[in-house]
């Protein structure tokens, strides 16, 4: 999973708007995180159903298989949370220096 930074085309760069933005799409990553994670209820959900209803080699495969996916999806979405607070501040600070060197060029103008 690979998140495409140049899909997030945020028009206008209002500080508040873009931070409650940011703020809105780690809260939904943290929630799937948590859904996802070998020690959140739902993942024990799913390794309690299969200890009812399963027994053997295969089960246990299943739940190592599932453990490591669980673990390889938690990396991910936290380094999707880690870019979307790096990038999102790279770009409002890159704005907002733009908006300050175009008023200092506009004000040398006058």
């Amino acid at each position: 999973m690979k998140f495409d930074y140049n899909q997030l085309n945020i028009v206008g760069r209002d500080r508040s708007s873009t931070e409650f933005i940011q703020k809105s799409l780690i809260g939904m990553l943290e929630r799937l995180r948590d859904k996802v994670k070998v020690d959140g209820q739902e993942f024990k959900n799913v390794v309690t159903i299969a200890d009812q209803v399963w027994s053997g080699a295969d089960k246990e495969l299943f739940i190592n298989n599932l453990k490591a996916v669980a673990l390889e999806r938690v990396q991910v979405i936290n380094a999707l949370i880690t870019d979307l607070r790096k990038y999102i501040n790279a770009d409002l600070d890159q704005f907002s220096n733009l908006q300050k060197n175009a008023q200092r060029v506009v004000s040398t103008k006058r």
